[in-house]
């Protein structure tokens, strides 16, 4: 059950908004939301580093992968 739980928190969750970015994303201004992917990507990097609670781990990875897959989109689009 738990292992079910971790799975759809580390990858399901993921689909909505990564299809909503890359839906809106040639509408975009691609300097602000390098900027944003960016910011996001450090600080949940950042803030995830201090934490000992799993779900918390959890939570700043996805906000640090959301980054990261939004600079992706930016500057490559055919592979997200």
């Amino acid at each position: 059950s738990s292992l079910i739980t971790g799975l759809l928190l580390s990858t399901a969750m993921k689909f909505p908004p990564m299809t909503l970015l890359f839906m809106t994303s040639s509408s975009l201004n691609p300097t602000l939301l390098t900027t944003m992917a960016i910011l996001s990507a450090a600080l949940g990097g950042w803030m995830g580093l201090n934490q000992t609670q799993v779900r918390k781990i959890m939570a700043f990875s996805s906000i640090s992968h959301l980054g990261w897959m939004s600079i992706i989109i930016v500057y490559n689009p055919k592979l997200t």
